[in-house]
């Protein structure tokens, strides 16, 4: 981990923006409104840009994430427990062995969360939120089967911003690349700029919204 980091954090008990999450419309929202989340913000305004495959493929992928993810979590719960699909098992795998390697501490308080920051208008829900390293750095995961790439790090910078508000500073952006085979690779995005680039789509998203200018 970087040298510049802060001391050992502790974690905040109560989660101060909580928006009301419908997972089949995929929609955050706080008292009523619906608040953009971060992958709609970034896709506006290009720089997420789309996967170029057909929806089965998407859906595919979109059901194999989800399946990963739950069984993530069995990890951090300390919870034994066969993925659903043997062919899920390397990506576990892989994971149990992140966590033991960087020695990360998910907090089941702020992983997998939905947050909102209703002053800057925006929602979203961080893969993971935990402590890394023997000094327990706050940093914020996300969790991925494909390479590393720079729009992750706004992602995670946005993600960041959400737990800031919500009274849980955290230092480090970090995506762990899981494989089949039950490697894995850890990417830390130290850009700056990334915390400005979010901003900025947030702005465009703002102007498409008034405009009616479809990205």
């Amino acid at each position: 981990m970087s040298p510049a980091s802060p001391a050992a954090m502790a974690d905040p008990a109560e989660i101060r923006w909580r928006p009301d999450f419908d997972a089949v419309r995929h929609e955050y929202r706080w008292q009523g409104r619906v608040l953009p989340h971060v992958t709609e913000i970034l896709k506006a305004a290009n720089v997420r840009r789309p996967i170029p495959c057909d929806p089965a493929t998407l859906r595919l992928a979109g059901w194999r994430g989800s399946l990963i993810h739950a069984a993530t979590l069995q990890v951090d719960a300390g919870v034994s427990s066969d993925p659903l699909s043997p062919a899920l098992a390397g990506y576990v795998e892989a994971y149990a062995s992140f966590c033991s390697a960087h020695v990360f501490v998910a907090s089941q308080t702020w992983s997998e969360q939905p947050l909102c920051d209703p002053a800057l208008g925006i929602a979203g829900t961080p893969d993971r939120v935990g402590f890394v390293g023997e000094a327990l750095h706050g940093a914020v995961l996300d969790l991925k089967t494909g390479e590393v790439e720079p729009s992750i790090g706004v992602q995670l910078a946005a993600y960041r911003c959400l737990l800031r508000a919500n009274g849980m500073p955290v230092a480090h952006r970090l995506s762990v690349h899981l494989r089949p085979n039950g490697s894995f690779r850890v990417h830390e995005y130290l850009d700056s700029g990334d915390d400005a680039t979010f901003l900025a789509a947030v702005t465009i998203h703002r102007w498409q919204q008034r405009t009616g200018v479809a990205a």
